[in-house]
C-alpha cells in the first residue's frame, strides 16, 4: 500500500481506495478480492480502535463483465446463456489443448499448481478447436497486433 504511504490510517477514504484499486488494472474479482484484503485490515482497525468507520465498506463491488446487466440482455436476446466465468473457461480449455503447457496457463490465472488446470480443463478442447479459438482475428487487423505464436 505504498500509495497510501504519506496517509495515516485516520485519513485513508474510501475515494482514496477506490482510485487505488482501479488503478491497478486487474479484472473486477481480482480487484475485489484486494479490496477485501484491505477492507479486512481495516476492520480490526475499527475493532481496535484506530479508525472509526471501515471505508471500504461504502465502496460498491466492482462487477464482472459477465455480471452486467448489458452482457446478460445482449445474451437474452440471442437466445445464449452466459456461464459464469465463460471468458476465463474458454481461455484455459483451448489454451491447454494448443500449447499443451500446463504450468504456463496455471500461472496466468494466478493458479499454484497444475492440479485445477487437469481436472477442469484437460480433454475440453481438441487441438482443432483450439486452433480455430486462436486463429480469431478481427477484420483488417492493425499491424500493431501480434498472433499468438508469432515470432
Amino acid at each position: 500500500m505504498d500509495l497510501f504511504g504519506h496517509l495515516t490510517l485516520r485519513t485513508v477514504t474510501a475515494a482514496e481506495i477506490e482510485d487505488w484499486s482501479h488503478g491497478l488494472r486487474l479484472g473486477a474479482v481480482s480487484v475485489n478480492n484486494h479490496r477485501t484484503s484491505v477492507g479486512a485490515f481495516l476492520t480490526y482497525g475499527v475493532r481496535r480502535g484506530n479508525i472509526e468507520a471501515n471505508p471500504v465498506k461504502a465502496i460498491d463491488k466492482v462487477k464482472a463483465p459477465n455480471d452486467s446487466p448489458e452482457i446478460a440482455a445482449l445474451m437474452a436476446t440471442l437466445g445464449l446463456e452466459w456461464r459464469k466465468n465463460a471468458l476465463r473457461h474458454s481461455f484455459a480449455s483451448f489454451h491447454l489443448a494448443k500449447f499443451e503447457d500446463a504450468a504456463a496457463l496455471a500461472s496466468q490465472p494466478g493458479h499454484t499448481s497444475t492440479k485445477l488446470i487437469f481436472e477442469n480443463y484437460r480433454e475440453s478442447a481438441s487441438p482443432e478447436e483450439a486452433e480455430l479459438y486462436w486463429s480469431i482475428m478481427p477484420a483488417g487487423v492493425p499491424a500493431n497486433v501480434v498472433r499468438i505464436g508469432a515470432a
